[in-house]
Order: C-alpha cells, then structure tokens, then sequence
C-alpha cells in the first residue's frame, strides 16, 4: 500500500524542516499519524481569498493556490 511507503520513508527522516513522526496507530479502518506540531499558518487561511474555487468529483467544494503563492508559503 502507498502509505505505508510513505510512513517508511517520513520514520527514516531526520532533518530539522521535516516534521517528525512520533507513532503510527494502523486500525481496520483508519491509518493515524502522530506527527510533531508545526506552528505557523493554517492553509485554510490562504486558499479562500487567493486560491481559486472548484468542485470535485465528491461532490465537496474546494480551492487550490496558484503554484507561485504555494511556494512562498511552503518556502
């Protein structure tokens, strides 16, 4: 499964702007991560006013950054 490569891959991470995985809970029915707190902004607080709004297959609602204001944010 494809997550569960991408949890081998975070757990063997050790870099201070790579957030830390403390613990993974595996149910029947979820996969949890317990990851390190990052503070900071929330993307919710960018994606109404500067991102532009779609509806997806779902049915829900969304909105999505234009690359350029993605990578100052991410930087």
């Amino acid at each position: 499964m494809a997550i569960h490569r991408e949890i081998y891959i975070l757990a063997g991470m050790d870099h201070p702007n790579i957030m830390r995985l403390f613990e993974v809970i595996d149910t029947k029915h979820a996969v949890n991560l317990v990851m390190e707190l990052c503070l900071g902004y929330k993307l919710t607080e960018f994606t109404p006013s500067q991102g532009a709004a779609v509806e997806l297959r779902n049915g829900i609602h969304t909105s999505f950054l234009d690359e350029n204001v993605a990578k100052g944010i991410f930087r």
